[in-house]
């Protein structure tokens, strides 16, 4: 019996993948948020008159878009407004 993928399947692997994306995001911010507070803390404990550690450089894969621009369906009310 051959199995077909049915079009709940391809929406539910298709939610995953955006989930896993978005997880990943949050888990880079998080990484990055962790490593300011600790290298802001550091200056702080020290002396006011010393200069303040370098911040992390903000990871940029965080500012990426989550959702494709090929997956118009996520946002169909732009698509009215073209």
């Amino acid at each position: 019996m051959e199995h077909r993928i049915t079009l709940q399947e391809i929406q539910q692997a298709e939610m995953m993948e955006l989930m896993q994306r978005m997880h990943k995001q949050q888990q880079q911010y998080w990484a990055y948020a962790e490593q300011r507070d600790n290298a802001l803390k550091k200056s702080l404990q020290k002396n006011f008159t010393k200069p303040v550690f370098p911040f992390p450089e903000f990871p940029e894969e965080v500012l990426e878009p989550v959702v494709s621009e090929d997956n118009a369906s996520v946002h169909p009310e732009e698509e009215e407004e073209e």
